[in-house]
């Protein structure tokens, strides 16, 4: 459905429900959009799948920051919300491909690292896999047994856990051979702009 009806949208968004809303940056720029409007009292019961963080951490920096749309051309600059949605369904779709590519315990490191941050906690929630939830000394321990080899401080790696979460979790992304990343695209380097202390002084050889 195409509308600028803020009561169509939320009548659409109920009688359509399945618990989630998905989006590409719909968090940091759609949702402070609808915080203004009645819809954001609606959106808000629901959990969000971010196409933008999940594309940072397990696809190549060079895809997809922003939404291919390709539909566009000189002759044609208007966005179109319907072929956008499509977009992220295809993206989406190839985020659970490379996720379920990692190897169960990365699977659980990110998990761990990243469950209760508002820009994952919605595909966490959609995937409904039994994940593993460890305390921070579990998961300090997997961490090293996967990793150790790339971690010339153990004893900082605790405050990693406890404090930059998020950017150890892009960090181990590097690492990781079923991931595409082999760089920090620039929207995490000027998101996090200490992620590259973290990497070089800290937690990475």
């Amino acid at each position: 459905m195409q509308t600028t009806s803020v009561d169509k949208a939320s009548s659409f968004l109920i009688r359509h429900s399945s618990g989630f809303i998905g989006g590409h940056n719909f968090i940091d720029f759609d949702m402070e959009i609808i915080k203004s409007t009645s819809f954001y009292l609606v959106a808000k019961k629901y959990h969000i799948i971010d196409t933008l963080p999940l594309s940072l951490l397990l696809l190549n920096e060079k895809t997809l920051h922003k939404l291919p749309k390709n539909y566009k051309d000189e002759d044609n600059f208007k966005n179109n919300p319907v072929k956008d949605s499509e977009l992220t369904r295809d993206l989406f779709e190839k985020i659970e491909e490379k996720f379920n590519a990692l190897e169960d315990d990365t699977k659980t490191i990110f998990y761990n690292l990243l469950k209760e941050n508002k820009y994952f906690i919605g595909f966490f929630e959609y995937r409904k896999d039994t994940f593993l939830s460890l305390n921070k000394v579990a998961l300090k321990k997997l961490i090293i047994n996967n990793y150790g080899s790339k971690i010339i401080n153990l004893d900082y790696l605790s405050e990693a856990i406890e404090n930059t979460a998020i950017e150890l979790a892009y960090v181990i992304a590097l690492w990781t051979p079923y991931s595409e990343v082999k760089s920090h695209p620039p929207k995490i380097l000027y998101d996090y702009p200490n992620i590259i202390e973290i990497q070089k002084s800290y937690v990475l050889i």
